[in-house]
């Protein structure tokens, strides 16, 4: 049976003068392939003689927006394909335990060939913690591997302490019955209750936790460790696991489009437009296609708009989002809903009443996940989205006469916002660029810096070879 071979994108020639060559593959998921991407503007950012080779499977170039593709004022940029050798995209939810074990499995033998039919190697291959086979392929090639952890410090350090959950009786653990008991003893970790633990150690979660763990592992003997968080944010959990984690460690976060396009100080925009499919990209070639729907809320109201989100991983049927549908309208209320442009389109119902009403604003991208069935009416919608409303509406009023006489329920809303806005101050102070720089931007130039001196250090091996007759 004839192979199919990797292929490059005719988006960039690479560039033989550039400094250092970079490999970025991601794990074939929304919540990792965008940190990848805008990980990758922050180094082109950083120094315009990186050149990054962006390897994704062809389904998945094909779900990153055909403007993104064009590479858009990017001479070191280019995305390049391997065959669909794992699970669609648009059905890795109906079996998440199979295509995971797909891409533990499938993927390295096409990604070697790519690595193999690059004009050049890398100086680095900086590979998603999920995908278990890159560090091994890297120490085969004798390519140095920067592992990339999307996911919290936390979440990193309860799979990495996973044994302290079966030593003291808590996996496995119904939640329905214990769910109250408190997790106290992961290192760097706040007490959680049971119910509280990622779905990794509970329900059908469990069947990818061997997986999981196993990546962990592995990822721990990187040579190099990135991580999507930043110190401010997750300071315990990031000193707690310097001790298990051969390489340094290198927290970048938070790997997020919009505080790129503050970074890149950006400040024009063209608006997300209704019909567009655009995954995020790295900032400069998307800039102008987010900001609309923020200047939108800022027009709004205080309080007055309602966020709908049904996720990306999994969806409703037809008919149960006809009734969410009809039931936001009929609220009245004004709202942003966030949702895959195919879900929109999905009903002539959903269609036209989507794109008749004025009270709402609408965001969408593309991806397909699974489904779940269960039917919620659009009256049971229309009462709870008044309600939701209503609180606001009275806990506003009651801030305004200065009554004192909040409930327990906006006390909480109150320091829910409070904690919001201290932690959008904490992500502008890790990235920022002014003066010593913030902590997540002076990890970024350790980290090229480190990488360039291992390209220097192994320059200089080849030549004291070379020299001694060894080469």
């Amino acid at each position: 049976m004839e192979i199919e071979s990797p292929t490059l994108t005719p988006t960039t020639e690479y560039q033989p003068t550039s400094v250092c060559h970079v490999v970025a593959v991601p794990y074939p998921g929304r919540g990792h392939v965008n940190p990848m991407l805008c990980l990758c503007d922050l180094l082109l950012s950083k120094n315009p003689k990186i050149f990054i080779t962006f390897v994704v499977t062809e389904e998945w170039l094909d779900l990153i927006s055909s403007d993104a593709r064009e590479s858009t004022g990017r001479s070191n940029f280019r995305f390049t394909t391997f065959p669909n050798v794992i699970p669609s995209e648009h059905q890795r939810a109906k079996d998440f335990p199979g295509f995971l074990d797909a891409v533990c499995t499938k993927l390295e033998a096409p990604f070697e060939r790519l690595l193999d039919g690059l004009e050049e190697p890398p100086l680095v291959i900086v590979a998603d913690t999920f995908l278990k086979w890159a560090l091994a392929l890297g120490n085969r090639k004798n390519i140095p591997v920067a592992s990339l952890w999307t996911q919290s410090m936390s979440m990193y350090s309860m799979l990495y302490h996973f044994k302290l959950l079966q030593m003291n009786g808590h996996f496995p653990i119904d939640p329905s019955e214990r769910g109250d008991e408190v997790v106290d003893y992961i290192p760097g970790v706040a007490p959680t209750r049971i119910a509280d633990l990622p779905t990794f150690f509970t329900g059908d979660g469990s069947k990818v936790l061997s997986q999981a763990i196993e990546c962990i592992s592995i990822a721990s003997k990187a040579q190099f460790f990135l991580s999507t968080s930043f110190s401010e944010l997750e300071p315990l959990a990031l000193e707690a696991l310097r001790p298990g984690i051969s390489a340094p460690i290198y927290s970048i976060g938070p790997a997020i489009p919009f505080l790129r396009l503050i970074i890149n100080d950006s400040s024009s925009s063209s608006g997300a437009r209704r019909g567009d499919n655009n995954i995020n990209t790295p900032a400069d070639q998307h800039a102008t296609d987010d900001i609309n729907y923020l200047e939108w809320l800022d027009s709004q109201p205080s309080r007055s708009v309602l966020y709908v989100s049904l996720g990306s991983f999994l969806s409703v049927s037809d008919t149960q989002l006809e009734e969410i549908v009809a039931g936001v309208l009929d609220s009245g209320c004004r709202f942003l809903w966030v949702a895959r442009g195919d879900t929109i389109t999905s009903t002539s119902f959903i269609r036209d009443n989507m794109a008749a009403t004025t009270m709402g604003y609408y965001y969408y991208y593309s991806e397909s996940g699974g489904q779940i069935e269960e039917l919620v009416t659009r009256q049971e919608i229309t009462q709870l989205v008044r309600k939701l409303m209503m609180e606001e509406e009275e806990e506003e009023d009651s801030e305004k006469r200065g009554s004192g006489s909040s409930t327990n329920s906006s006390t909480s809303t109150d320091m829910m916002r409070i904690r919001s806005k201290g932690l959008q101050q904490c992500c502008l102070k890790a990235i920022a660029r002014d003066g010593c720089g913030g902590s997540s931007d002076r990890n970024l130039d350790a980290f090229i810096g480190d990488i360039l001196l291992h390209k220097t250090k192994r320059e200089l091996r080849i030549l004291e070879d070379a020299c001694t007759g060894r080469g």
